[in-house]
């Protein structure tokens, strides 16, 4: 299997970007407490998606417009959240779909093709933040949390996840390639798949794994990239 594939950032495209930035202004005016921060690691990917001259753009605009670019805030609660600010006006909160469903859809972002020949990684723009009472909480019953994703059933025979399972460990977030930016290795069994913007294609459901008696994790190693991001050694 080739190991060149496509990449579908969750970045929202150029000019959506700006109106987004515009309507933060719009909103900022009518606020006692306005928010005029682009996330530190949004930035970064701008410099990498955008060209340089819309980046000259948007340079300018967040510096006329007094912005500030900081990195993302803590979340005190266990959620999942946007991966970008400002993140894309059709940025959905992952839901399950009745009160007894397991797993939590997860959207994609743009329109893309799931071709049959080789895979494509599509970013969700959405990262699992558990707090640290929801962690300390599973490790008092001798359990690591982690998430699990699954293809939604619809589209099982249509499409599948190279690597069948997907597993999100609950420090994932910290990871400061992705920005905890959940990602979808996808691949169509017999003919190319068209997906639409804000279609629903996974579904994350949250796990307990134990641990044996002698665990004694890895220490030093950093929470890089995003798929095999602690490395192989």
């Amino acid at each position: 299997m080739s190991t060149e594939r496509t990449v579908y950032n969750s970045l929202p495209p150029f000019q959506e970007m700006m109106g987004l930035l515009g309507e933060m202004v719009a909103d900022a005016a009518k606020s006692y407490q306005p928010d005029l921060t682009v996330d530190k690691y949004t930035y970064s990917c701008m410099e990498k998606e955008y060209s340089e001259e819309e980046m000259d753009a948007i340079n300018t605009f967040i510096k006329e417009n007094n912005f500030v670019v900081a990195p993302s805030r803590f979340s005190l609660f266990h959620t999942f959240a946007p991966v970008h600010h400002p993140h894309p006006s059709d940025w959905e909160q992952p839901r399950r779909a009745t009160e007894l469903s397991a797993g939590y859809d997860l959207r994609i972002p743009c329109d893309i093709v799931v071709p049959v020949e080789k895979p494509i990684l599509v970013f969700t723009g959405v990262k699992w933040c558990p707090s640290m009472s929801f962690v300390d909480e599973m490790r008092t019953k001798g359990q690591v949390p982690w998430l699990g994703l699954h293809i939604r059933s619809g589209l099982s025979k249509k499409i599948f996840l190279v690597n069948n399972v997907g597993v999100i460990d609950a420090d994932y977030e910290n990871n400061p390639d992705t920005n905890g930016d959940i990602g979808l290795l996808l691949q169509a069994y017999s003919e190319p798949v068209e997906l639409k913007r804000g279609e629903r294609v996974a579904q994350a459901v949250i796990y307990g794994a134990y641990k044996v008696a002698m665990d004694v994790p890895r220490t030093g190693v950093p929470r890089k990239g995003g798929f095999g991001s602690t490395g192989k050694k």
